[in-house]
C-alpha cells in the first residue's frame, strides 16, 4: 500500500516571505514620502521668509506727498528683486 504524502508547510513560509516583502516595501515608500514632504515644507518656508524681507523692504515709503520724499520713496525701493515673489 502506498502512503498518502503529508502536505509540506512551504506555502505558509511563502506567504510570510511575501507578506513581509510588502511591509518592507511599504516602509521604505511611506519614509521616502515623508522626506519628500519634509523638502517641500522646507522650500515653502523658505520661500515664506523671502517674501516677508521682500515685504518689508517695500513697505517702509514714507506717506508725504513732498516731491523730495517721493523721490527719497523711489530711490530705496529695490527695483532689481521686485519680481523676486513672483
Amino acid at each position: 500500500m502506498e502512503q498518502p504524502s503529508r502536505p509540506s508547510g512551504h506555502g505558509a513560509i511563502i506567504g510570510s516571505v511575501i507578506i513581509i516583502a510588502i511591509l518592507i516595501l511599504g516602509g521604505i515608500y511611506i519614509l521616502k514620502e515623508t522626506k519628500d514632504m519634509k523638502q517641500e515644507s522646507d522650500v515653502s518656508q523658505q520661500q515664506m521668509e523671502s517674501d516677508t524681507q521682500f515685504e518689508q523692504t517695500q513697505t517702509t515709503q514714507g506717506n508725504s506727498d513732498d516731491v523730495d520724499s517721493i523721490e527719497a520713496d523711489v530711490n530705496a525701493t529695490d527695483v532689481d528683486s521686485i519680481d523676486e515673489g513672483l
